[in-house]
C-alpha cells in the first residue's frame, strides 16, 4: 500500500520499494531557494496509535490530487520537450536554407576574372603611385604611419617641403618647411594649425597632440587614410571585394547556426549530441575550407591594379635584395 509522489525538478526520479518499505528520491541537483517535497501514503498499521490518527477516507482524494499534479508536470515536461525539438528542427531548416540560399546566390554572382601579369621578381622603376597608395594596394589595409612617412619623403622629393634637422633647446628635432603646394591632407592640416611662417617641427606636433583633447591629429590622420583608400578604389574590383566579404559572412552565419544546433542537441540528450556534433564539425571544416579556397581565387584588384601590384611587389623585393 506504500505510494509516493515527489515534487521538485522535473528530471528527478522516485523509486518505491514496497517490500522494504523504502522510498528513494534521486535528483542531479536542486537550485538554490527551491524545494524537494515528497507526499507519502502508507497504511495506519505501521504507525503507533496516538491522537494524531484521524479516521477519515482520504486515500482516493490524495491519489486524485497527486495524479492531477503529475499530469500537469508531465504536460509541462512534454511542452518543454516539444519546444526544444521544435527549436532543433527549426535550426536544421534554417541551416539547410542558408546553405541552399548561399549556393544559389554564389552561382548567380560569379567573380570577375582578369588576366594575371607574369610575376616579376625585381622591378627597378619607382612605382607610379605614392608609397601610401602602394601599401594600401599590396597589403590591402589602411595605410599606417610608415606609409605617411613615405608620403612625407615623397613630398620633399617633389620640392613641396624641405626637411632639416634643427636644434630645439637641448634637443634635436626635425623641421618641415613648406616650399610649394602640399597635396598631402595630413601635412596640409599640420601647416594650417602649426605652421607659423609655413614651418613646424615634430616636437611642436608631438606637444600639440598631447594637449589635443578633441583628437584633431587622429582625425587628420584618419581623413588622410580615407583619401588614400578612395584612390585605391580605382585599381580594385569592388564587386569582387564585396564577394570576398560575403563569403566570410555566409560562413560565419553557418557557424552560428551549427553551434546553436549543437547546443540544442546537448540539451536533448547524449545520442543526439554526438551525432549533431560530429556532423557539425564536418560541416564547419567543409564550409570554411571552401570559403578560404574560394576567396584565395578571387582577385581584389582589377586588371590595372594587378599590373601595378605586381610592379610594386617586384620593387619591394629589389629594395630588400
Amino acid at each position: 500500500q506504500l505510494q509516493a509522489w515527489t515534487h521538485g525538478p522535473l528530471d528527478g526520479h522516485t523509486q518505491v520499494d514496497r517490500a522494504a518499505g523504502k522510498v528513494t528520491m534521486t535528483v542531479a541537483s536542486n537550485p538554490a531557494n527551491s524545494f524537494i517535497e515528497s507526499h507519502l501514503l502508507f497504511p495506519t498499521s505501521v504507525t503507533a496509535t496516538n491522537t494524531n490518527r484521524v479516521n477519515r477516507n482520504h486515500k482516493v482524494a490524495a491519489q486524485k490530487q497527486e495524479a492531477q499534479q503529475a499530469a500537469d508536470a508531465n504536460q509541462h515536461r512534454r511542452s518543454q520537450k516539444r519546444l526544444v525539438y521544435g527549436g532543433y528542427v527549426g535550426l536544421i531548416v534554417a541551416l539547410v536554407a542558408t546553405l541552399a540560399g548561399s549556393w544559389w546566390w554564389l552561382r548567380r554572382h560569379p567573380a570577375n576574372v582578369y588576366p594575371h601579369p607574369i610575376p616579376v621578381n625585381h622591378f627597378f622603376d619607382v612605382p607610379r603611385v605614392s608609397p601610401a597608395l602602394a601599401e594600401s594596394l599590396v597589403d590591402f589595409h589602411f595605410p599606417n604611419t610608415d606609409a605617411l612617412t613615405g608620403d612625407i619623403m615623397l613630398a620633399a622629393g617633389r620640392h613641396q617641403l624641405k626637411i632639416e634637422t634643427v636644434q630645439d633647446g637641448r634637443h634635436e628635432t626635425v623641421r618641415l618647411t613648406k616650399t610649394g603646394d602640399v597635396d598631402n591632407y595630413f601635412l596640409q592640416k599640420c601647416f594650417v594649425r602649426l605652421g607659423a611662417n609655413d614651418s613646424f617641427t615634430l616636437r611642436e606636433l608631438k606637444a600639440f597632440a598631447k594637449k589635443d583633447k578633441k583628437g584633431k591629429v587622429g582625425k587628420w590622420f584618419y581623413h588622410w587614410q580615407e583619401g588614400i583608400n578612395e584612390q585605391a578604389d580605382h585599381y580594385q574590383d569592388m564587386a569582387n571585394v564585396v564577394l570576398r566579404q560575403r563569403l566570410v559572412w555566409l560562413a560565419t552565419g553557418v557557424s552560428v547556426l551549427t553551434a546553436a544546433l549543437i547546443v540544442f542537441a546537448w540539451v536533448m540528450g547524449l545520442a543526439e549530441f554526438e551525432i549533431t556534433a560530429g556532423i557539425g564539425v564536418v560541416l564547419l571544416v567543409a564550409v570554411w575550407g571552401y570559403t578560404f579556397n574560394r576567396r584565395g581565387r578571387i582577385d581584389r584588384n582589377n586588371a590595372e591594379g594587378l599590373v601595378l601590384v605586381n610592379e610594386i611587389g617586384g620593387f619591394r623585393r629589389m629594395l630588400k635584395d
